[in-house]
């Protein structure tokens, strides 16, 4: 009911989940407010209040002080009547004191004290609070969050106001109109600011209303506003994300499938921090990378897809809490979120449209718990019970799937206590809902039969993770993503076991930021995915084999991309650990500071699975833990690269350090041979170039993944081109360092094949996109020739260095003269000891240059896996590991190493287009495009002389970025320059610009330049590298070197 405004209140509020209310009124001229138990008799607080209404009272008796008597009877004047009536007017009965408080303030009863009448207004709808969160930005939803109490969200009010700035000043409380304020149309929390808004400043009023009942107006209560402003441009329609927008106007009908988003929002804890602003994202002014300004980019950018399904990773806390999970109820969304584990406040969200979806089951994964429950089955007997079935109780590891996958990484668990600690210290963690169809009333349960009507009606189940990211430890994001397939499996096999749900199982989308990209190949993550299976010879295992959060706070301290959230833990803290570090891969630039060297210790003994087949000992040249961070500062795949002073301090720190124990003596991660239960496949088919774009790094880490038998992607949402992005991320434009990924999903698979082999054309000359799809297709064409190929340089052509046909293809290709070497390419470091003496380097010397634009020259290994006809009677060996995804994964798939050089006619100049060497393409068993390699010049990479201890040789300097960087690395690792006038390894006169073989002693930036051999017969016996690596080194200094020898080694 209504009450009379006329006649005053007596406020009442009473919530079901308190165990006391309140009783609010005014009365002698002041405000008294009374805190009483619900069960307490209402006469209790009718005293207090009639105490109150005497002049001078207070409504509590005061005490006596010490050695005084209280007084006997009150003075002063006579306390007036008080009645609490059960109706609304004086002649109700009166209420009998002995009623608790609860029954007896009903509302639109009357309180009478004395001569004053107060009617009882209980649980009034109240704004207790509205907030508007960030900048207000034209086509950005502005969101007026109230907090209310004893009101509908529903049928509360809201009216928008746009206030001139010359009105802005007169603007005061209490919901009163200036001259100049207009009333917006807009009715809902939620306003768009439109253009002609900029400049002017918004108020919002909002009015709480209670339920309608029985056909009535529910009650109101009293307004509140807020003014913000004033409202700014923003970045404008003609942006990359409107004209994606543009493509999303109309929703995925239910019967067809759905829309999803996958993406990483760059926590503002990373982003606000001082070393967001002046490091990682110093090129980005600091208004732009304000929560203030980006959130309300994320929340129009997100709703402009109308998508169904979105999942977002680095999510701060008050974030999910105070601002997108507000912006998307208003929008019809629910959606959970779940925080990492540590110290660090940000996390995974995932939301769903409630119109579309709704969540039938949930669980959050915790690998921490998930390896923590992983041990041996006689441990685990005596430790812990066994969880039930249904994984409601119990600690045990079926409780966390972890029996699924136990057999299989145990043994690798056991064998590497420091791999066990280091799962121990990373906080990331997974999102797994349930989602069903919602069916609008009188909708079928499906339309049809078939797989794509099952799998509409056995609805989703939507996994969501951010993986961990350190350039040491692919190994752990392998074993976390196996983690998760087993939770899901688990879960789902719980989920239809009796007493869980009958329908079919639901089909797995997996999203998130996986932190793997597809730069130096292809991961372990995504060889898992992919294939169902990792090998225990995959290159992760033996990038992982050697890392360790080491001990105290000086390990901790890693520069990586991702250490912007790292607790530095010192040795006497009970929870110190190096928490989930950043792990966008991306929240900057992928820089990595090596750790500092753990402390010398007596050298354990070796465990049984040094022994191991899977046990590969590192080259000696490769670098032990505390080094194998450090890689080329030119481009490496994961963008490793030297930072400031203070990363070559510790690098000095490193190399004086005491020598680390031999890898004989080191216990060693043991590769395993890993499956997943589930058949998935990439919504993008693994051709997305990027999804991430900051200074130094561009990589595709945003993924979403589908059981390709239940639905398939039918379309993606097309990203941003690095021409959109122009600079890097974030910017005015993208309000994080990633790019939203949008697929429209649709159910059953695919109609038409999507794996990607190829372009359909039926001229096998052309070529095939230098894409991880077509790995398959090269590797086939590698068994019966040659393939021309791009590289981080030149174009090449390459076969494998065991085929003896595909090497003297390669000479009848180019028409090269036997007796000129070839070069050798390889996917990763470790190899490098395979084929080329390097026990004498020192440690970490070739993952500082490694992979990139540079080539090391070392002595041949009688044993190296070559052929015979490579290189024969060589004793040295150019050997280079491109950093390009493509090229590695050739190698992974060979096995081994590939025989590589430019692609061009023998003294032709060198490739980079692939329509650079056309004529030769009919010779080639296949042909692939990269695109134009990027670089102008064609100098190819930088050679380095490695034979000797101690010293190095530039033979070739290639292009300028990559000398200038290997020069650093390697007087960094304490190698000293040497010329080669110090080893007379060249005679010529003084003043002469010719070389013995035609080589100039010119010196250049200090060091030797282009060297080069002339293709004769009648030619001296070539030197040391120029033995390994023949005519094909550049030259542009000899005057009596011919033209047509002037080529180029990618």
């Amino acid at each position: 009911m209504e009450l009379d405004p006329a006649v005053q209140k007596v406020t009442v509020r009473s919530s079901a989940k308190d165990e006391k209310m309140t009783i609010t009124l005014h009365i002698n001229g002041q405000q008294r407010n009374l805190t009483r138990d619900k069960i307490e008799a209402v006469e209790n607080p009718l005293r207090r209040i009639q105490m109150s209404a005497v002049p001078g009272k207070t409504g509590k008796a005061k005490k006596a002080r010490k050695g005084q008597t209280p007084p006997s009877s009150p003075t002063g004047p006579p306390l007036p009547r008080i009645r609490l009536l059960q109706g609304s007017t004086i002649d109700s009965p009166m209420v009998e004191t002995y009623v608790k408080n609860e029954d007896a303030w009903a509302h639109g009863r009357l309180l009478l004290v004395g001569k004053q009448q107060f009617i009882v207004d209980r649980n009034p709808p109240t704004v207790e609070k509205v907030e508007v969160i960030g900048d207000v930005l034209v086509d950005c939803p502005v969101l007026a969050n109230a907090t209310l109490a004893f009101a509908d969200d529903a049928a509360t009010m809201f009216t928008w106001q746009r206030i001139a700035p010359t009105a802005s000043s007169q603007v005061g409380s209490g919901g009163d109109s200036s001259p100049k304020a207009l009333d917006l149309p807009e009715t809902s929390c939620v306003y768009t600011p439109v253009q002609a808004d900029v400049g002017c400043k918004l108020r919002v009023l909002c009015t709480p209303v209670t339920n309608a009942a029985g056909g009535r107006e529910g009650r109101r209560g009293a307004p509140v506003d807020v003014t913000v402003g004033p409202v700014m441009a923003g970045p404008g329609r003609d942006t990359p994300t409107a004209r994606r927008h543009a493509l999303t106007q109309a929703a995925v009908p239910a019967e067809q499938g759905f829309r999803l988003v996958t993406y990483n929002l760059l926590a503002d804890q990373y982003a606000s921090s001082d070393k967001g602003k002046t490091k990682l994202f110093a090129y980005c002014p600091t208004r732009f990378l304000s929560a203030s300004y980006r959130w309300p980019l994320i929340i129009a950018e997100l709703l402009g897809f109308n998508a169904d399904v979105i999942c977002l990773q680095e999510v701060d806390a008050r974030a999910f809490s105070a601002f997108f999970k507000p912006h998307l109820r208003a929008a019809g969304f629910n959606g959970t979120y779940t925080n990492k584990v540590g110290k660090t406040h940000e996390g995974c969200a995932m939301f769903w449209r409630r119109s579309r979806f709704a969540a039938t089951a949930k669980r959050d994964v915790d690998f921490r718990k998930f390896f923590a429950s992983m041990r041996p089955e006689s441990e685990a007997t005596q430790k812990s019970p066994r969880s039930s079935d249904d994984g409601s109780s119990g600690s045990g590891s079926n409780a966390f799937g972890a029996d699924d996958v136990a057999p299989q990484l145990l043994p690798m668990l056991e064998a590497s206590p420091h791999l066990v600690d280091s799962l121990q210290r990373v906080g990331t963690i997974a999102q797994m809902v349930v989602l069903r169809a919602v069916q609008a009333r009188g909708e079928q349960s499906s339309s049809g039969k078939g797989a794509a009507a099952e799998a509409a009606t056995a609805g989703l189940c939507v996994l969501n993770t951010h993986l961990f990211y350190h350039p040491q430890a692919p190994h752990i994001r392998t074993m976390h993503t196996a983690a998760l397939m087993a939770a899901a499996h688990t879960f789902l096999r719980q989920l239809s076991q009796p007493g869980g749900s009958s329908t079919p199982r639901p089909s797995v989308v997996f999203c998130g930021d996986l932190n793997s990209d597809l730069n130096e190949g292809i991961p372990g993550v995504v060889e898992l995915l992919r294939s169902g299976r990792v090998a225990e010879d995959f290159w992760d295992w033996r990038e992982g084999q050697d890392f360790s959060f080491g001990r105290g706070r000086a390990d901790a301290a890693v520069f990586t991309a991702q250490a912007d959230a790292a607790e530095l833990a010192s040795p006497d803290d009970s929870n110190g650990e190096l928490e989930e570090t950043h792990a966008s891969a991306a929240a900057s630039p992928r820089v990595s500071v090596p750790s500092p060297s753990p402390p010398a210790a007596t050298p354990a003994p070796p465990s049984p699975a040094a022994t191991s087949p899977a046990a590969v000992s590192p080259t000696a040249g490769s670098s032990p833990p505390s080094a194998m961070a450090s890689s080329n500062p030119a481009s490496r795949g994961f963008g490793a690269r030297l930072l400031s002073d203070i990363e070559r301090e510790k690098q000095q720190r490193q190399a004086q350090a005491k020598p680390p124990v031999p890898a004989t003596t080191r216990p060693a991660v043991v590769g395993v041979d890993l499956t997943i239960p589930f058949h998935l496949a990439p919504a993008d088919g693994l051709v997305t170039e990027f999804t991430n774009y900051v200074r130094g790094y561009r990589g595709f880490l945003d993924y979403v993944w589908h059981e390709p038998d239940r639905m398939h992607a039918a379309r993606q949402v097309p990203l941003p081109t690095r021409a959109d992005v122009q600079a890097y991320m974030p910017s005015e434009i993208f309000p994080s360092d990633h790019m939203s990924v949008v697929f429209d999903m649709a159910w059953g698979p695919s109609p038409t094949s999507t794996d990607g082999s190829g372009d359909g054309s039926s001229d096998e000359a052309q070529p095939l996109p230098a894409k991880l799809p077509q790995i398959p297709a090269a590797l086939i064409a590698l068994q019966s020739g040659v393939i021309a190929i791009p590289t981080d340089t030149l174009y090449g052509f390459a076969c494998p260095a065991t085929s003896a046909a595909g090497i003297e293809a390669i000479y009848r290709i180019k028409g090269r003269q036997a007796s000129a070497p070839l070069a050798v390419c390889l996917a990763d470091v470790w190899q490098v000891g395979v084929y080329g003496e390097a026990a004498h380097l020192p440690a970490g010397l070739l993952r500082a240059l490694l992979p990139g634009p540079v080539t090391v020259v070392l002595k041949r290994r009688p044993d190296a896996p070559l052929a015979a006809q490579l290189n024969p009677g060589v004793g040295t060996l150019g050997i280079r590991i491109p950093n390009h995804g493509f090229v590695r994964d050739l190698c992974r798939g060979v096995g081994g190493a590939l025989a590589l050089t430019s692609a061009n006619p023998s003294g032709a100049p060198s490739a980079l287009e692939v329509t650079d060497f056309q004529q030769l393409w009919p010779s080639c068993s296949a042909v692939f495009d990269g695109g134009p390699i990027p670089t102008s010049a064609r100098d190819g990479s930088c050679i380095v002389d490695l034979t000797d201890p101690k010293v190095f040789r530039i033979l070739r300097e290639g292009n300028e970025r990559a000398y200038c960087n290997a020069i650093d690395m390697l007087k960094l690792h304490g190698m000293q320059q040497q010329r080669h006038s110090d080893r007379q390894r060249h005679q010529s006169t003084a003043g002469s610009t010719q070389c013995h073989n035609h080589v100039s002693e010119t010196s250049i930036k200090g060091t030797i330049p282009m060297a080069a051999v002339y293709e004769a017969s009648q030619a001296t016996p070539i030197q040391s590298a120029n033995e390994a690596l023949g005519s094909e080194l550049s030259i542009t200094d000899c005057t009596s070197c011919p033209d047509q020898v002037k080529s180029t080694v990618p």
